[in-house]
């Protein structure tokens, strides 16, 4: 098992602004499975913001896609920091031409320092469509070998992070929560 990932989880509480949830609960980037449950039931549809709906995209995570974005992410993207702040998440939902949910691509800042890319975390899972449980496609930290292939097309946007909040928030019916 990768050692980074044996010892790496994100808690609910800092992901979500939702103060539902207990402080102890973890999203665990270190166990697959309970991370694909976490995106199968869309607890990361809770997060403060979100795309208003699915739309045509510019890269290579699917043709249509919608991104929900963290409370770190999205105040960090909006306050345009230096860097975005440790805990950052974005969560694309991948869909097929034809409007089916095909997947995910999900990017967690581990640390406040980027460190070149070594201090994400990137995994997606693609071919739900097909009715399986999906394929994971690339599932590491920025320095492994799945993750300096993540490094090397985000190294071209804000601090590894090529959404944008404009994107996010541009239509009136963007849901911003301020919980």
């Amino acid at each position: 098992m990768n050692t980074f990932l044996a010892r790496a989880s994100i808690p609910l509480s800092i992901l979500f602004s939702n103060a539902a949830f207990a402080e102890d609960l973890k999203i665990p980037i270190d166990d697959l499975q309970s991370l694909k449950t976490f995106l199968q039931t869309r607890q990361y549809q809770n997060f403060p913001v979100s795309e208003p709906e699915v739309h045509p995209s510019k890269n290579v995570h699917g043709t249509r896609i919608r991104t929900f974005l963290n409370k770190e992410m999205a105040d960090g993207l909006g306050n345009r920091l230096a860097e975005l702040p440790k805990n950052a998440t974005a969560v694309k939902e991948v869909y097929t031409p034809e409007g089916v949910l095909d997947g995910w691509a999900v990017s967690i800042k581990l640390d406040d320092q980027s460190d070149y890319g070594t201090n994400w975390y990137w995994i997606e899972v693609v071919d739900l469509a097909k009715g399986g449980p999906g394929r994971v496609t690339s599932n590491e930290r920025g320095s492994g070998p799945e993750g300096r292939l993540c490094v090397s097309c985000h190294q071209s946007g804000y601090d590894y992070t090529l959404t944008s909040l404009p994107r996010a928030i541009a239509s009136p019916s963007a849901r911003t929560n301020s919980k």
